[in-house]
């Protein structure tokens, strides 16, 4: 392996949408050295530059493949949980959305760390720091020199303005941006956002590295492995890692930082002697610090493929998935928990697609255009356990998904919801047919949400923050009963919030690196 230095003041692990904020907010300060270790390699490649190719990254090298374990919920199907694993990580691999959350969520984050800089207010005003906003209207996003481009998708299109008139018809409500006064409402939709400039992918890597790949003080490796954490009585003192076949360790002078997503962090932060005893014991693996909570709380959110319809020879369309609602299963909710998504395009489960007859695809489908959706804030909660004690092995992710019955109600009513705004008058010269579901019966629709769920690919909240039994950090993002050690990404979300993940992230990244600073008076 390339010669490095051993010792580091801060050694950040994995270079996602939080680690790569770390790491350049630790390497602005010259004076301090900054080791950045990435499982995956390079993100130089056609197919992560070229937002039209992002699907080509599912399943291939840059992918950690991991499989969630049969679902007796959903007929014991096995669900794929792609993850990056690249530089950049997720991403480098994503569909490039950017979504700030809802105000309830941060001002839930806030009341379970018991810290009001975790709040909506003070979060927005780093939105507003870093984001570089390219499109026109909501007064709310006028920002215009942060690190993060945002550019609106068109919906300028026949099919685009019916859609948007049966959105409105449906009582959904027109706003200028979805990361404006939209994050304040229950429901509403407008145009998706994405990290996209001229058809290119902006990765979080990208954005906060990319000017300094050359700094002195930032070292960055690529395909190294973080096996565990290296600890003396309740100290983090450094990493062990893997490198071309073989073992070696970095020391920290100050803090490790576990920025490696919710299914890494707990297995590292387990293999590291810190978990719940008895799963370690399970293992043979000393116990270091009892915190149950590690790898509990699993969320994601559960996403429904397979509501499409036939489009007439010559139709329209739009650009892929433009516009993107915000709805709720019950009026009275104050906030949203349903995501529909209208695309110019068909998706399908493979179990859809081969229960309908569609015409041959694996994912995406031509022919007609069809709407996504997500329940946004899912009761169900998972677990992620070790398989074993090799830190090469995957862990199981038990995603228990629909295992609440609030939870399948939710989505049998967005199914409905997505149902009537696809068949309106608004929308009726642009399809031939409802393709699927087309059901009528309780059962059918039962079984056609079991054929249909799939996942957001977005793991969440396996190593919480708060103050109760079942958190793993505080709020400043330090490990329970450790000195230092931290943890920077999404596995700390009390709750998986009501947006895409990826900028939520970069907000962890941002509040960490300032805590950091502030305690180390760097």
């Amino acid at each position: 392996m390339q010669e490095v230095d051993s010792t580091f003041d801060f050694i950040v692990c994995g270079s996602g949408s939080s680690g790569s904020v770390v790491a350049r907010r630790l390497a602005e300060n010259r004076d301090v050295n900054v080791l950045l270790i990435e499982a995956g390699g390079p993100n130089d490649i056609d197919e992560v530059r070229d937002a039209a190719k992002a699907l080509a990254n599912l399943g291939s090298q840059r992918d950690w493949g991991y499989e969630m374990s049969p679902n007796p919920h959903i007929d014991g199907r096995i669900l794929p949980l792609p993850a990056g694993k690249v530089l950049g990580g997720g991403s480098s691999v994503n569909f490039m959305y950017w979504a700030r959350g809802h105000k309830a969520d941060w001002d839930y984050f806030a009341a379970q760390a018991g810290d009001r800089a975790w709040g909506f207010d003070s979060v927005r005003r780093i939105y507003q720091s870093i984001e570089r906003w390219r499109g026109t209207g909501d007064p709310a996003r006028e920002t215009a020199h942060g690190i993060i481009p945002v550019t609106q998708d068109s919906s300028a299109s026949a099919l685009g303005n019916a859609a948007s008139e049966s959105f409105e018809q449906s009582g959904v409500p027109r706003y200028e941006s979805l990361n404006g006064s939209l994050t304040e409402e229950s429901v509403g939709y407008s145009n998706s956002e994405r990290t996209v400039v001229d058809g290119q992918r902006v990765s979080v890597f990208t954005a906060y590295l990319q000017d300094y790949l050359t700094a002195p003080n930032l070292t960055i490796l690529t395909e190294t492995l973080v096996q565990s954490v290296t600890i003396e009585g309740n100290r983090a003192t450094g990493v062990s890692v893997i490198k071309d076949g073989r073992s070696r360790l970095f020391k920290a002078r100050h803090e490790v930082i576990l920025s490696t997503g919710a299914i890494q962090t707990p297995k590292i932060l387990m293999l590291s002697g810190i978990g719940d005893e008895k799963e370690l014991r399970r293992h043979d693996i000393a116990t270091r610090q009892h915190l149950p909570g590690v790898g509990q709380n699993f969320q994601d959110h559960p996403l429904v493929l397979g509501c499409n319809w036939l489009a007439p020879e010559g139709a329209s369309e739009m650009q892929p998935a433009s516009l993107v609602g915000f709805c709720n299963s019950h009026g009275t909710y104050l906030t949203p928990d349903l995501h529909i998504v209208f695309s110019g395009f068909m998706t399908a489960t493979p179990r859809v697609s081969q229960r309908y007859r569609y015409p041959a695809g694996n994912f995406v489908f031509p022919g007609g255009w069809g709407m996504g959706i997500g329940l946004l804030r899912p009761e169900s909660r998972g677990r992620i356990t070790l398989a074993d004690a090799n830190p090469n092995s995957k862990p199981i992710i038990d995603a228990r998904m629909l295992s609440e019955p609030r939870d399948r109600e939710a989505l049998l009513v967005a199914i409905e919801m997505a149902r009537s705004i696809g068949n309106s008058g608004a929308l009726r010269h642009f399809t031939t047919a409802e393709l699927s579901p087309g059901l009528s019966t309780v059962e059918e629709r039962n079984s056609f949400l079991r054929d249909a769920i799939g996942t957001y690919f977005h793991p969440t909240s396996t190593a919480k923050m708060g103050t109760d039994d079942l958190s793993v950090v505080g709020a400043n993002l330090a490990v329970h009963g450790m000195e230092g050690l931290r943890i920077a990404d999404a596995s700390i979300m009390p709750r998986i919030p009501a947006a895409n993940t990826m900028g939520p992230s970069v907000i962890v990244g941002e509040r960490a690196s300032n805590m950091i600073k502030a305690f180390y008076g760097l």
